[in-house]
């Protein structure tokens, strides 16, 4: 089977890719980068560049105007001649951020004629729900855990979302759901649109590739990651750690690191022992599954029930909310309790192989493709 994936978020494309290709399938991914993570492309991946012109190793302020133009052209002429003879059997779109409503070939995005000039089967496009866009702006209001944040600066601009989300969910109609409360939101508009809300799959990642190890050495080290502060409660958090590090200041170091590439953030959770990562979701994201993955102790959104659509394993993540006296509360009872952590870690590596490594995930998605 080949398989074309348009989008990048937080190596989910990556991952997904690496484990369609063990089963023995092709895979092709348009990645972006995902601006400052700036993942490394591997064999799979055409990076459509949209970064800044360098000059001495410095950027060129506004040359991003002529680089997304010459990506744009680039890209354009690549689909054409890539896919002239022949089709992909199958086109995962990871969201519509990814997609454009005009043609101008100067924006390095794709537009419906472009996905279905890929695809043998228009039936066979498809498009994962794994980040903000407005059907989950929509219902945010209605979340367990409403983002007050987001609420607002989505909200204000839903007309322009539903207008870009109307153009494209046709061709996208295959709707591929991450996690619960991406579920949730799709299934409670669908009655306004004709699109299918398909089995919701886990998020990937190449489990094997990383090492499962979590040893306290002279203090516990508790690691939060700012990245989309607002959208992932990061003030509130810091609020917790802050209160924790002055209190358990002989016990624990804390780090907090903004804006790291992929491979240094990886680096810095498997030198950790608890990672801090959300607290306003329901679910957990790709920062949660990598550092599950390293057997890490994982702090973020787990609702009850939530993570039940995948299996009956329990699991392993501390549940916290946009509350920075519960958070405290749970980062105290691990610094307290040292053998838990030991305890949660071993199960925190269990779970993530047995329901996120990339294999059975993206036979997951094989499967749901071969329908």
């Amino acid at each position: 089977m080949k398989i074309v994936i348009v989008g990048e978020y937080s190596a989910f494309s990556k991952n997904l890719s690496i484990g369609i290709r063990k089963l023995g399938h092709e895979c092709l991914v348009f990645s972006w980068g995902d601006v400052f993570k700036k993942i490394e492309p591997d064999e799979s991946t055409y990076l459509v560049n949209v970064g800044k012109y360098h000059l001495f190793g410095k950027p060129i302020k506004g040359s991003n105007l002529l680089k997304q133009a010459v990506s744009g052209v680039k890209l354009h002429n690549y689909i054409k001649k890539r896919f002239q003879k022949e089709k992909a059997d199958v086109v995962l779109v990871m969201n519509m951020a990814f997609l454009k409503e005009t043609n101008n070939v100067f924006v390095p995005k794709f537009t419906n004629s472009m996905l279905l000039s890929m695809c043998k089967d228009p039936e066979k496009i498809y498009m994962s729900s794994c980040g903000n866009d407005y059907i989950v702006n929509k219902y945010l209001p209605m979340f367990r855990r409403p983002n007050e944040y987001l609420m607002f600066k989505k909200g204000s601009g839903l007309d322009k979302q539903k207008k870009k989300f109307d153009s494209h969910i046709e061709v996208t109609k295959n709707i591929i759901p991450i996690a619960y409360d991406y579920a949730l939101a799709y299934n409670y508009s669908k009655k306004d649109y004709k699109y299918t809300v398909l089995p919701t799959i886990p998020l990937p990642f190449d489990v094997c590739s990383v090492e499962s190890t979590n040893i306290i050495r002279d203090k516990i080290v508790i690691m939060h990651g700012v990245s989309r502060p607002y959208e992932k409660g990061s003030y509130i958090i810091i609020s917790a750690l802050e209160r924790i590090k002055e209190e358990f200041s002989d016990k624990v170091e804390v780090r907090i690191v903004k804006n790291l590439p992929l491979k240094d953030y990886l680096k810095v959770i498997q030198e950790s022992n608890i990672i801090v990562d959300q607290c306003y979701g329901g679910t957990c994201g790709m920062n949660s599954i990598e550092s599950l993955s390293m057997g890490k102790v994982v702090l973020s959104g787990n609702i009850k029930g939530y993570n039940r659509v995948f299996t009956d394993m329990e699991c392993p993540v501390v549940d916290i909310e946009p509350n920075s006296e519960q958070i405290y509360q749970a980062i105290k009872k691990l610094v307290q309790e040292p053998d838990l952590i030991k305890e949660i870690s071993i199960k925190s590596h269990d779970y993530a192989e047995a329901v996120h490594d990339c294999q059975i995930v993206a036979q997951k998605y094989i499967d749901l493709f071969s329908v």
